[in-house]
C-alpha cells in the first residue's frame, strides 16, 4: 500500500499544475494554427533584384577588399603551382584532385584529360577547357628565324592579328584559337607584359613573341575607339568586363542573373541586375546585343513546382497556380491558355513568354 500511494502521488498532478498544463496545451495548439494560417496569407510579391541580390551579395562587397578574389583565367594544368590554382573558381576538391594526380605521375596532354579528373562535372569541364593551355611538343623548337620570317618586316601588333596568323607564328591551332579569344578579351594591346599573361606558350616561343611584338598606338587607339558588341548570353567575364562601368562584381551578378532567368530575352533586362544603374546602361546599350536563340526554356507541361518557382519572374505562388492547372487540365496546349484562363495578366505573359514552351515530347 505504501508504494502504491508513492506512485500516486509522484504520477498525479494538483489543481494548479493541471490548470498549467492546460494553458500550455492551448498555447501550443494556438501558436500551431497560427503558423498555418500565416502561410496562407504569404504574398511572395513580385521579383525585387534589390532585395535579394543585396543579401546575396552583402557579405561579397564587405569582405571583398580582405578576400582574394577568385575567377577563371588561362592555365596549364602540368605547371600550375599551389598557389596560382588557389586563385582558381573551381571547387576545393578538384584542385586538389589535379594536384594529386600531378604528384603520382600523372599528365595531361590536352583539354579533354581534365574531363577525368574525379568530381569534373560536364559543365564545369565545358567552361573551364576554354582556359586550358597545354604545351605544344611541336612548338618546342620554334626558332626565332621562323617567326620573324613569318611576320611582316619582322613585326607584328597583337591588336591586328588573326587566328591564322598567330599560328603562323608558331603556334599551335588550339593555341592560336585561344590567343586570339585571348587579345579579343584584352581588345588593345599598351604593353608586351599583357602578352604575358596568356599561359602555356614555351618559353623560347614567348620570348620571340615579345622581341618582335610591337604596340601600334594608332591601331590601339582605334581599337579602343571602336564599338565592341558584346552577346549576352554567350560572353564570359572577360568579354563583359570590357563593357564601361562593369566591374568583376557586377560581371558575376550578370551571369548569375542570366543563369536564374535562362538567358536575356532584351538588353534592358540588364537594369534587374542588382547594382546596375541607369547611367551604366546609358554607356553599354548600344555596345549589347542579345541572341534569342540561345535562351533556356522551361517545359510547361513537366517541369516541377520547385523549379519554375525559382525563375525570377515566377515565384511560389504563381508556380503553384499554373502546376494546379496542368493537373486539373492534363496538359497545357499553348501559352496564350494561362492568360485566357486567368493564371496569367498581360504583363506577366509577356515578360514570361520568351521563357516557356508546352512541347509534349
Amino acid at each position: 500500500m505504501r508504494l502504491r500511494k508513492i506512485i500516486q502521488d509522484y504520477f498525479s498532478f494538483s489543481r494548479k499544475e493541471r490548470n498549467g498544463l492546460l494553458v500550455l496545451l492551448m498555447l501550443i495548439i494556438l501558436f500551431s494554427v497560427a503558423n498555418h494560417l500565416l502561410f496562407l496569407f504569404e504574398d511572395d510579391g513580385a521579383f525585387s533584384p534589390d532585395e535579394s541580390w543585396e543579401l546575396q551579395f552583402v557579405d561579397e562587397n564587405q569582405n571583398r577588399e580582405q578576400k582574394q578574389e577568385k575567377s577563371l583565367f588561362f592555365f596549364n594544368p602540368n605547371t600550375i603551382d599551389s598557389l596560382a590554382i588557389d586563385s582558381l573558381a573551381i571547387p576545393s576538391k578538384i584542385k586538389q584532385n589535379i594536384l594529386k594526380y600531378r604528384s603520382k605521375g600523372g599528365r595531361f596532354f590536352s583539354a579533354e584529360d581534365l574531363s577525368r579528373i574525379y568530381g569534373m562535372t560536364d559543365s564545369l569541364y565545358q567552361v573551364l577547357k576554354e582556359y586550358v593551355q597545354i604545351d605544344d611538343p611541336k612548338t618546342k623548337h620554334i626558332s626565332q628565324s621562323s617567326i620573324q620570317k613569318s611576320c611582316a618586316l619582322g613585326a607584328f601588333c597583337p591588336d591586328t592579328c588573326s587566328e591564322n596568323d598567330w599560328h603562323q607564328m608558331g603556334l599551335s591551332e588550339d593555341q592560336s584559337r585561344r590567343m586570339f579569344r585571348f587579345c579579343q578579351a584584352v581588345g588593345h594591346f599598351k604593353s608586351k607584359k599583357q602578352l604575358l599573361k596568356f599561359q602555356g606558350i614555351p618559353k623560347n616561343l614567348m620570348d620571340s613573341l615579345l622581341k618582335y611584338m610591337q604596340i601600334d598606338e594608332t591601331i590601339s587607339q582605334g581599337i579602343a575607339s571602336r564599338a565592341l558588341v558584346v552577346e549576352l548570353n554567350s560572353a564570359d567575364s572577360l568579354l563583359l568586363k570590357q563593357l564601361p562601368g562593369v566591374g568583376v562584381v557586377l560581371c558575376r551578378r550578370i551571369i548569375k542573373y542570366r543563369d536564374l532567368l535562362g538567358g536575356f530575352y532584351q538588353s534592358s533586362q540588364l537594369l534587374e541586375v542588382y547594382g546596375f544603374k541607369n547611367d551604366i546602361f546609358s554607356r553599354v546599350e548600344s555596345l549589347v546585343c542579345v541572341d534569342t536563340t540561345t535562351i533556356r526554356k522551361m517545359n510547361l507541361n513537366f517541369i516541377d513546382y520547385k523549379e519554375l518557382s525559382r525563375h525570377p519572374y515566377v515565384g511560389k505562388e504563381l508556380s503553384r497556380k499554373i502546376v494546379s492547372y496542368r493537373a486539373r487540365q492534363g496538359s497545357i496546349q499553348n501559352n496564350s491558355d494561362l492568360v485566357k484562363n486567368g493564371i496569367l495578366d498581360r504583363g506577366q505573359y509577356e515578360k514570361l513568354r520568351p521563357y516557356f514552351e508546352t512541347k509534349k515530347e
